[in-house]
């Protein structure tokens, strides 16, 4: 029921970015996954399932639990008791003291229908994301704050429908942009503030209409706009792929 639902939000987010539904999630994870911070498939030490772990700086031999397994952990823990010759000495102790485990699938608050996921808060159909904050309908994205129809995103919040965004604030319809406030309806965009309307544009505030920076009437804005659309939807159907904005950023 989850991915199902979270894969038709993300059909009803390419009608409103692509004007036309691409093919179901998974075919772009690969594509989706590049601003991800790579989450770490890791195996429990009390069931042996598979468990998803944010990315953190752990120890080759560290142990993963998964966080609902943390009430047997800590049983099994009480059970354990040291004698009187392994409490000799600070070393002693710290050798007998026995494993220590760090939890993954983190799931709290009031959330639901999470899958492959870890650091997820009062969150609802979520697939494949870290640390993610009343957030619903995200896939393949981390660091986000109250938001919906987010994929392939990375820190930000406060914003709706948008594909392969990072650093982004109060931004809806959008694809492709970075380092981006208050903006709609833009593609492959940075830099942007309280604009609305623009198509490959860069380092500009209040603007609207405007395909590289230059700014055309919404007449002419909407048949490029139709036509550029329409191209970006063919090689991401075709390649499962597209270059993204960082790529043309930095040649």
């Amino acid at each position: 029921m989850g991915l199902e639902a979270i894969n038709k939000a993300w059909k009803s987010t390419c009608k409103i970015l692509l004007k036309e539904e691409i093919g179901d999630l998974w075919d772009y994870e690969a594509y989706l996954s590049q601003y991800m911070d790579q989450k770490r498939e890791v195996v429990s030490a009390i069931s042996g399932k598979e468990i998803s772990v944010s990315p953190m700086p752990f120890c080759k031999e560290s142990k993963f639990i998964s966080d609902n397994e943390a009430d047997e952990f800590d049983k099994r823990k009480r059970m354990q008791k040291l004698g009187i010759n392994e409490i000799k000495d600070i070393d002693s102790i710290l050798e007998n003291i026995g494993e220590i485990c760090y939890s993954g699938d983190i799931i709290r608050g009031n959330s639901r229908e999470v899958d492959s996921s870890d650091c997820c808060f009062n969150s609802s159909f979520v697939y494949k994301c870290t640390d993610v904050y009343d957030d619903k309908y995200v896939a393949y994205t981390c660091n986000i704050r109250k938001s919906e129809h987010l994929f392939g995103c990375n820190w930000g919040g406060g914003s709706d429908y948008l594909i392969k965004c990072s650093q982004v604030f109060e931004q809806t319809r959008c694809f492709e942009t970075l380092h981006t406030v208050s903006i709609s309806d833009c593609y492959y965009a940075a830099n942007l503030e309280s604009c609305a309307n623009c198509m490959f544009s860069f380092n500009q505030k209040s603007k609207k209409n405007m395909i590289g920076n230059l700014q055309l009437s919404i007449e002419k804005y909407e048949k490029l706009k139709e036509k550029l659309v329409g191209d970006i939807r063919e090689i991401l159907e075709d390649k499962k792929s597209i270059q993204s904005i960082e790529q043309i950023i930095s040649g």
